[in-house]
């Protein structure tokens, strides 16, 4: 009575996640509930004499309190980009031009335009901006060959 039947009850009270068809959200839903679950049963083992109003006496209350914490704590540990490189459509991060191993070959993604074509003002004819497959795979930044890819990563410096 105080094991799995305890737990499902505490899980159907706040669920995580939505219901669907694929398996593996599911599970992982499921996990998430378990684990939140099971470590408020232990502070609630732990301080046998708190009452409703304390986080260990009240599920919600500790849900939130669960979660604000995980937010601060994302929060404060996110790494912040140095000012000394400049603004670039990259998503993974910054460029180190230091770094050994830059190589100009061509990105796992669609073609886009060049970085530097845009920032120079560069457009075809046509007056659209110029495109290009190739980049730099270190900076994640699409590069023409020779004077844009050259430009951009003396410009790091």
């Amino acid at each position: 009575m105080f094991g799995v039947d305890l737990n499902d009850q505490y899980r159907a009270y706040y669920t995580v996640g939505r219901p669907g068809t694929k398996w593996w959200r599911y599970l992982f839903n499921y996990m998430i509930q378990i684990s939140i679950v099971n470590s408020f049963i232990l502070m609630k083992r732990a301080r046998p004499g708190d009452g409703r109003t304390s986080v260990a006496g009240n599920h919600l209350m500790f849900r939130t309190k669960l979660a604000k914490s995980l937010l601060t704590a994302t929060e404060s540990t996110t790494p912040q980009r140095p000012a000394t490189v400049p603004d670039t459509p990259s998503v993974r991060g910054t460029c180190n031009p230091y770094s050994p191993g830059y190589m100009l070959s061509r990105m796992p993604a669609r073609k886009r335009r060049c970085y530097q074509c845009a920032q120079n003002g560069d457009k075809m004819p046509s007056g659209r901006t110029r495109e290009t497959v190739y980049g730099c795979k270190l900076c994640n930044v699409h590069l023409h060959h020779g004077h844009c890819y050259s430009k951009y990563h003396e410009n790091l410096k």
